[in-house]
């Protein structure tokens, strides 16, 4: 993706993340305005270029959870003006990979292994949570799509199951603001790390799909 684009994404989710809430009302309308502007760069310089490889579609993932309307509906406006469309999209996150033990674990099984060594029982057994547990390597990510609508709630029942790009979704560090999976499962855990463990993080989320032609671009 060229640096030009680059920037255009940059700029739209630092204007997309100033009209969400808390932004009080002057920031949130400065925050359209500038989508507005970024938009509207976009789409010329994909009629200007007509290349294939120029992004037409964006998803945008807000921090605002669970349901967007309100945040969705600030850019009516913008979706009349420019002729492009936007949806509000309830998708499925899925990251998968390798972990590493983490250091909290290896000291409580240390700490366990040393009261068995001094002759003291222990009703504290080497039971883990998983949500403690970080990936160390992601090796794949996905977003399905659950539904989809326009913003007046027209429903585009033949795009569900469709997966949007990774390279569609803004903001580039999307991950830092998910929160808590709402499916966890792991493969290995219970052999210990000596073999690897591997891990799968599944996330429910709303999100904004703005379609510059109209339709979304999905595989």
């Amino acid at each position: 993706m060229s640096y030009y684009l680059n920037s255009l994404r940059e700029n739209l989710t630092k204007a997309l993340r100033d009209c969400e809430p808390p932004a009080t009302p002057t920031k949130r309308q400065a925050g359209v305005n500038k989508a507005y502007q970024v938009l509207e760069s976009w789409k010329a310089y994909m009629e200007e270029n007509e290349a294939d490889d120029i992004p037409d579609t964006v998803c945008y993932i807000p921090k605002v959870q669970p349901g967007n309307a309100p945040f969705a509906q600030q850019f009516i406006p913008i979706a009349n003006a420019l002729e492009i469309t936007f949806y509000r999209a309830q998708i499925e996150i899925h990251r998968a990979g390798s972990v590493k033990e983490p250091s909290s674990w290896i000291v409580r099984k240390n700490d366990i292994r040393c009261m068995g060594n001094a002759g003291n029982e222990s009703s504290d057994e080497e039971e883990y949570d998983e949500e403690d547990l970080e990936f160390d390597l992601v090796d794949e990510e996905d977003f399905r799509i659950v539904s989809i609508a326009t913003l007046d709630g027209v429903p585009l029942n033949d795009l569900a199951d469709s997966f949007i790009r990774q390279e569609d979704i803004i903001p580039e560090n999307y991950e830092k603001f998910l929160g808590v999976p709402n499916k966890i499962e792991t493969i290995g855990l219970e052999d210990g790390f000596e073999d690897g463990v591997a891990m799968g993080h599944w996330y429910n989320r709303s999100a904004l799909v703005f379609a510059l032609r109209g339709a979304p671009t999905v595989v």
